[in-house]
């Protein structure tokens, strides 16, 4: 059992919201930024915490905004992926970094994702990836109230899956008794507002070909997909493209029937210096298998990702000159 007490907890105010973090490891240390997915916490890093900051490494582990001890607003706007993008560069900011290398674990190891003008609704995703049809259950509001009554059932798959103790499974349960789940199922119910941001981001393409410098469009979804041409569209796909020289590793584990080995494989189709290993693990490999996950990140990270990341180009534009170092679970 790992107690939360002896690590470092902080509190930051990113926009609006107040976010929980907590913070170990030597200062000056190579940083390490590390997001959790659904239902987890910041907790679900505990075994990985202590063991990267014992190497050296000064990590930050996020509970990300409806989560945890941060703050979690109603409103399902807030957690669409571009606000949520932001939170985290107003993270890195506020810790002064100029370079972070990225861990994420579940959909959130996503770091990049094609730009799409097409609204893709649950209906969509589900027809074309099965395996999220679960997504359809979250999306309905009236599951907020199912896993509030019953909070034990969602994380007592955690604890399952992840081999939790009680006394572990007791700090989730503590957890989700501050704000229950409404804000967790809020990230997929965000759909219709992250097709809105995308759209905006096409069609602004197309202001800055005809009228110079691109401006904030205040364009209704279907008239921004409407104005976005197809040359807009092609640009603004280009200038969002994760940069090819950016180091990344994807650890797959085996056993995970959602997101399964198979829906990994088109990966290198957009992360060119793309590292792929395989754990035979379930979902929550976090705590099922922490010394084999633990080895592996250090090796990921000692031997891939840092010796690339010091030869990665830096950039003397502002507007780029955080360019985060990935490695992906």
């Amino acid at each position: 059992m790992f107690d939360s007490q002896p690590f470092t907890h902080k509190f930051v105010r990113l926009g609006e919201f107040r976010y929980h973090y907590v913070e170990e490891g030597p200062q000056g240390g190579e940083p390490l930024l590390l997001v959790h997915g659904f239902p987890d916490l910041w907790y679900g890093w505990r075994h990985q915490i202590r063991f990267l900051a014992q190497r050296g490494y000064r990590v930050y582990a996020i509970d990300t905004l409806g989560y945890g001890q941060s703050d979690s607003p109603a409103a399902v706007e807030h957690y669409a992926l571009k606000n949520l993008a932001s939170h985290l560069v107003a993270f890195i900011d506020h810790l002064q970094l100029d370079k972070v290398t990225l861990l994420g674990h579940d959909c959130v190891s996503t770091p990049y994702l094609p730009l799409n003008t097409t609204h893709d609704t649950h209906e969509k995703i589900v027809a074309e990836t099965p395996e999220f049809a679960y997504q359809l259950k979250f999306a309905e509001q009236a599951t907020t109230a199912k896993m509030n009554r019953k909070p034990n059932v969602v994380l007592g798959n955690v604890a399952r899956t992840g081999r939790l103790d009680q006394q572990e499974l007791d700090y989730y349960l503590a957890q989700y008794a501050r704000s229950g789940f409404q804000g967790p199922l809020n990230y997929y119910r965000t759909t219709a507002f992250n097709h809105r941001d995308e759209s905006r981001f096409a069609a602004s393409f197309s202001s800055k070909d005809s009228r110079g410098p691109a401006t904030t469009t205040t364009t209704t979804n279907a008239s921004a997909s409407a104005s976005a041409s197809a040359d807009a569209v092609a640009q603004a796909a280009s200038a969002s493209t994760l940069d090819a020289s950016l180091p990344c590793a994807h650890i797959i584990t085996t056993r995970d029937k959602i997101l399964t080995p198979a829906l990994a494989h088109h990966g290198p189709r957009y992360i060119r210096k793309l590292l792929v290993r395989e754990i035979d693990a379930d979902h929550f490999v976090l705590s099922e298998k922490p010394d084999e996950i633990n080895a592996l990140l250090a090796n990921i990270l000692e031997h891939f990702i840092l010796p690339n990341a010091r030869s990665h180009p830096s950039s003397s534009s502002p507007s780029t000159t955080k360019k985060p170092i990935m490695a992906l679970l």
